[in-house]
C-alpha cells in the first residue's frame, strides 16, 4: 500500500514527460496526414493515360502549327509593300541597240520616220536622225518637227529635239536610260522642219517655208548660213541694218529681206538675207558707187501678217512690207528700220497678194538732185589674129 501511494504521489520525472509530448505530437501528425490523403465525396481518381490520348494531342499540335503557317503566308501576301519572293532572273538582253530597219544612210547615222516618246501635245515630228556610238550601246536621236500650239496643232516654231539613250545592266536585267536631252528652236519661225541630209554629225534641215538650216549635233546648236560676207566698210559700202520681230520672245519669222538699188528706170536686187535668231539683219551693197536710192522689201512666211514697219532716218514707208530711201544715199550705215509682224492662224488662207512682193514703181527724182550716170560701155576684146 505504501509503495503504490508513493508512486502516485511522487512527482513525474522529466524524461517521462518528454516521451509523452513526443508521442502526442506524432499522433496529431498522423491524423492530419490521414485527413489530407483521404478522398472527398466529390473526388474521383485520375484516369490512366492511354495511347489514343497521345495521338490526339499530337494531331492537334500539328494542325495548330499548320494553321499558324497558313495565317503567316496570308498576311505576307496581303500586306502592302511586303517583298515577294522573285523568280530566279534569266540571262539579260544584249546591251547593243538593234539596227534601224527602215533607216536611210545620212552622214554618221541614218534618217528614219520619227518614233519618239512624245505626244502631239508636245511636238509634231516629221522624221529623225539616229546614230549609234560606243559599240551601239549608246544611241543619239535628233527628232525634227515643230512645237505644238495651244490647240495641239503644228506651230510655226520649228524644233530639233535631242535624246541620248544608254543601254546598261541593272539588277541582272538590261535596261535603257535617257542620259541626255534637249530642245532647240530654229533661229526663225518657218514651220515644221525635217532632216534632208547630213555630213558627219551636222544635219541639214528644210522648213515648210522653204528655208534651210544647219544643226551641229555634238555642239547642240544651229550654225550660221554658209558663205558669210566679209565685214562691210562703211567708208565705201552701203550698209542697211534693222530687225524683224513679232514683239515677243519667240524667234522671228523666217522673212526674206531683199535690198534693191535704183538702176535707171528699174530696181536692181543687190543682196538678200533672213533675220538672225535675235531678229536683226544686215545687208551690204559694196562700193564705191555713185549715190542712189535704195528699197528694203520683206516677204513673210505663210501665216504671218505684216504690220506697218518703222522707217529710220532717210527712209519712208511705202506699204506694210516695203521701206524706201527718200533721197539718193551715199556710202555709209543706215539703221533703224524695223518690220513688225504677228502670226494669225490660217492667215495664209486669207486673200492677200501671194508670192514675192513686187517693188513699187520708181518715184521721180527730186528736183536739183543727181542724174543717174549712163551705163558703162565695155569694149569687146579684139579678135585674135591667127
Amino acid at each position: 500500500m505504501n509503495n503504490v501511494t508513493q508512486c502516485i504521489s511522487a512527482p513525474p520525472r522529466h524524461g517521462s514527460i518528454l516521451i509523452l509530448l513526443v508521442a502526442g505530437a506524432l499522433g496529431v501528425l498522423l491524423i492530419l496526414i490521414a485527413g489530407c490523403t483521404a478522398p472527398g465525396p466529390f473526388d474521383s481518381p485520375p484516369a490512366t493515360p492511354t495511347p489514343d490520348i497521345f495521338a490526339t494531342k499530337s494531331a492537334m499540335q500539328t494542325m495548330e502549327a499548320q494553321t499558324k503557317e497558313a495565317r503567316a503566308t496570308l498576311v505576307l501576301t496581303l500586306t502592302p509593300g511586303t517583298p515577294q519572293p522573285s523568280p530566279t532572273p534569266g540571262t539579260p538582253e544584249p546591251l547593243t541597240f538593234a539596227p534601224v530597219p527602215d533607216g536611210a544612210p545620212a552622214g554618221a547615222g541614218v534618217i528614219a520616220p520619227a518614233s519618239g516618246p512624245f505626244s502631239s501635245i508636245q511636238y509634231h515630228l516629221e522624221n529623225e536622225w539616229i546614230e549609234d556610238i560606243e559599240g551601239a550601246t549608246k544611241r543619239i536621236e535628233a527628232f525634227a518637227g515643230a512645237v505644238s500650239d495651244q490647240l495641239g496643232l503644228p506651230s510655226q516654231k520649228g524644233v530639233v529635239v535631242i535624246l541620248v539613250a544608254q543601254r546598261m545592266i541593272e539588277n541582272n536585267d538590261t535596261i535603257t536610260k535617257i542620259i541626255d536631252s534637249g530642245q532647240y528652236l530654229t533661229p526663225c519661225q518657218g514651220g515644221p522642219v525635217r532632216v534632208v541630209d547630213a555630213v558627219g554629225e551636222v544635219l541639214t534641215l528644210l522648213s515648210a517655208s522653204g528655208h534651210t538650216f544647219t544643226f551641229d549635233v555634238p555642239a547642240r546648236q544651229f550654225l550660221p548660213p554658209p558663205g558669210a560676207t566679209p565685214p562691210p566698210n562703211p567708208a565705201t559700202d552701203w550698209v542697211f541694218t534693222g530687225r524683224v520681230d513679232t514683239g515677243t520672245t519667240d524667234p522671228p519669222p523666217c522673212a526674206t529681206i531683199t535690198l534693191y538699188r535704183q538702176a535707171g528706170s528699174t530696181w536692181q536686187p543687190l543682196a538678200q538675207t533672213t533675220p538672225s535668231a535675235e531678229g536683226t539683219f544686215s545687208l551690204r551693197a559694196p562700193g564705191p558707187r555713185p549715190p542712189s536710192r535704195f528699197l528694203l522689201s520683206v516677204q513673210y512666211p505663210p501665216g504671218f501678217a505684216p504690220a506697218l514697219p518703222v522707217a529710220g532716218p532717210g527712209f519712208v514707208v511705202v506699204d506694210n512690207h516695203t521701206i524706201l530711201s527718200v533721197s539718193a544715199l551715199g556710202p555709209g550705215e543706215y539703221g533703224g528700220q524695223r518690220f513688225r509682224t504677228t502670226y494669225i492662224l490660217h492667215y495664209d488662207q486669207m486673200p492677200h497678194p501671194p508670192g514675192t512682193p513686187t517693188p513699187p514703181p520708181l518715184p521721180p527724182p527730186p528736183p536739183g538732185t543727181w542724174t543717174p550716170p549712163p551705163p558703162t560701155l565695155v569694149s569687146p576684146l579684139p579678135t585674135p589674129t591667127p
